[in-house]
């Protein structure tokens, strides 16, 4: 009898790492997640053409997931998708050095060939 207890208790655990390894599974394929929101920020873009994106799509930059899409609808003014994105608040400081970069890097170059400094 004791044999027996202990091979259903062994059968028990068994059986719910396996439900609990499928619950895993199928969040990371969904990309639902259990942890509660970061700090984003809201992006609306309008697009010509979305093929075959969704909400709650993956936004990528990278290979790194940065945000997510929120809602698609039709702009009625200018009959394109109108796409919201959730995005990390991190990206907005990361993108605003990158900008600054596109903004100095030309003037670095114009005094650099015209010689004003010099």
């Amino acid at each position: 009898m004791k044999r027996s207890k202990t091979m259903e208790f062994g059968v028990g655990l068994f059986m719910l790492a396996g439900i609990i390894g499928l619950v895993f599974l199928g969040l990371r394929v969904s990309g639902l997640t259990l942890s509660a929101p970061s700090d984003t920020f809201r992006l609306e873009a309008n697009f010509a053409n979305i093929g075959g994106l969704k909400p709650r799509a993956r936004v990528t930059m990278a290979g790194v997931t940065v945000g997510r899409v929120e809602s698609i609808e039709l702009d009625t003014e200018w009959y394109d998708a109108r796409v919201t994105l959730s995005l990390d608040s991190e990206l907005v400081f990361s993108s605003w050095r990158m900008s600054m970069k596109w903004l100095v890097a030309p003037v670095v170059l114009m005094i650099l060939i015209t010689g004003v400094l010099a």
